[in-house]
């Protein structure tokens, strides 16, 4: 159930709220000032800030019941473990972006140049977000390779969105339109939703039924 209030909270602020009340999703990777300033102006956005601190708590409930699920066998739960901690070292980065977000609404809302504050939150949350998720899929992957809590089909797809959050790193340092990172967002997306099901299956089958447990 963390997964899928995780996905919609992400859903949220990443996309709907932003398309919803600037009319697109946060920018990346605009070298435009007035572009940059335009768009954080909208005051509004600042309470999506708000909706990503809240990510805080599902995000690691999400990923320690993962862990938990993947760590019976010695390999499984070294890759389980890497993958947790991989995931606990974003969680500074979740809240310093949000901060930084709230940052950049409150000077360009105000009339203030916010595009020098921009080109560091954009290579803080658009590239280094993307190289921790890109560890933590991999880590996660090769425990599930040792673990039969999940098929093997989700073991690859952890793989192939892990290789493509990895190539996302690079698309603000190479100056490629912000659409090239759209496929793994949307990978990424089906993924914690794939998973969230798994988890759901899982824990339902582990709860012994009123039959089995009577005395």
């Amino acid at each position: 159930m963390s997964g899928l209030v995780l996905l919609t909270l992400v859903l949220t602020y990443q996309a709907i709220g932003p398309s919803l009340i600037a009319g697109a999703p946060w920018p990346s990777g605009s070298s435009d000032p007035s572009v940059v300033n335009s768009y954080f102006g909208h005051g509004a956005l600042g309470s999506l800030v708000l909706v990503q601190f809240m990510t805080v708590p599902p995000f690691l409930l999400f990923f320690f019941s993962l862990r938990e699920r993947l760590s019976g066998g010695g390999r499984a739960r070294f890759w389980s473990t890497l993958g947790l901690m991989f995931v606990g070292a974003e969680v500074p980065l979740i809240l310093g972006g949000a901060a930084l977000q709230g940052a950049l609404v409150s000077i360009a809302s105000r009339g203030g140049d916010a595009f020098p504050l921009y080109r560091f939150w954009d290579l803080y949350w658009n590239s280094a977000a993307y190289l921790l998720e890109a560890s933590f899929l991999f880590a996660f992957a090769f425990a599930m390779t040792h673990s039969a809590s999940f098929p093997r089909w989700v073991a690859r797809l952890s793989l192939v969105v892990g290789g493509l959050l990895g190539f996302n790193v690079f698309v603000v340092w190479t100056g490629l339109p912000p659409t090239a990172a759209l496929p793994a967002n949307l990978l990424f997306a089906v993924w914690f939703l794939t998973v969230s099901i798994g988890q759901l299956r899982l824990s339902r089958s582990d709860v012994p039924s009123a039959h089995t447990s009577a005395p």
